[in-house]
């Protein structure tokens, strides 16, 4: 049930939600910047999903589609708001990114949809897109130890709830 709220609408109010933000913060270049990430990593997983990239049907009943295109959309979502996040936020927002990340990655390989390989070709996908258009926006200035605790807290997070509801 989880990967019903995940569409193309969910993109589109991430893409709203991100401009918003940059636009209180006088920041529309962030904005722009968020928008990039959310349709250079969907363009991507789709095109690499569709002309490039083949899975061949080994009988695990899974579709056979690599990257997840549902695990892209809420990694690229994460990475978008991360861009556009006060820096006092941005660990909150990848405890919350990487709780619904490894949820909607661990929902597609536990409902057959995708294979493990599938699900990390997406956050790499996801993962290249936003640290190529943060070096470009930001360079190498930043700090992101709080983030990536935060991104590695909620991972374990949404493991331990999954293992929590019977998981297996």
């Amino acid at each position: 049930s989880v990967l019903g709220y995940v569409s193309i609408g969910a993109i589109l109010a991430v893409a709203l939600g991100c401009a918003v933000v940059a636009l209180l913060r006088g920041r529309p270049r962030v904005g722009a910047a968020a928008a990039v990430v959310l349709l250079g990593a969907n363009l991507t997983t789709q095109i690499l999903k569709e002309t490039i990239l083949d899975r061949p049907d080994l009988g695990f009943g899974t579709l056979n589609s690599l990257p997840s295109g549902h695990t892209t959309v809420v990694a690229s979502a994460v990475g978008a708001v991360l861009l556009v996040a006060p820096g006092a936020l941005r660990p909150t927002v990848a405890l919350a990114g990487g709780f619904a990340t490894t949820l909607t990655g661990a929902s597609t390989i536990v409902a057959g949809w995708h294979r493990p390989a599938d699900v990390m070709a997406a956050l790499a996908v996801s993962l290249i897109w936003t640290a190529v258009v943060a070096a470009v926006l930001h360079g190498p200035r930043h700090p992101v130890g709080g983030t990536v605790a935060g991104a590695i807290a909620g991972c374990i997070g949404a493991l331990a709830f999954l293992v929590a509801v019977g998981v297996r």
